[in-house]
């Protein structure tokens, strides 16, 4: 038992060790969840925001956005190859055509990763 408790004492040790000194390299990673009632227009919304993230110009009300704290958003690939991506392209071309469509509804579960580079204050 001593020596089980000793070695789980290194363990945490080594492990707040690593984290003190790998956060510093590390970007902190917020995950969105975006649920609602079908056709209640969650492809729409989750397209929307994307697109005027990457275009802040848009949304002056949001005060980080128009503080300049936000300096830029852009898409990355994805952490999980397992899920598919949210078809952000498609979707966004389908809202933003000559003749614009309502996309359809999206299926299952899917994600995006986007990345945000801010100013701290």
């Amino acid at each position: 038992m001593l020596i089980a408790s000793i070695a789980d004492q290194i363990v945490r040790g080594v492990d707040a060790v690593t984290d003190t000194l790998s956060a510093p390299f590390s970007d902190p990673v917020i995950r969105l969840g975006v649920t609602g009632l079908s056709r209640a227009g969650k492809t729409v919304f989750i397209t929307s925001l994307v697109a005027n993230l990457m275009d802040r110009g848009r949304m002056p009300q949001l005060v980080a956005a128009r503080d300049g704290a936000i300096r830029t958003a852009y898409l990355q690939p994805q952490p999980d190859d397992t899920l598919p991506r949210f078809n952000y392209e498609t979707y966004l071309g389908q809202l933003t055509a000559p003749e614009p469509a309502w996309p359809e509804g999206t299926r299952q579960i899917s994600e995006l990763r986007l990345s945000l580079k801010v100013q701290p204050r």
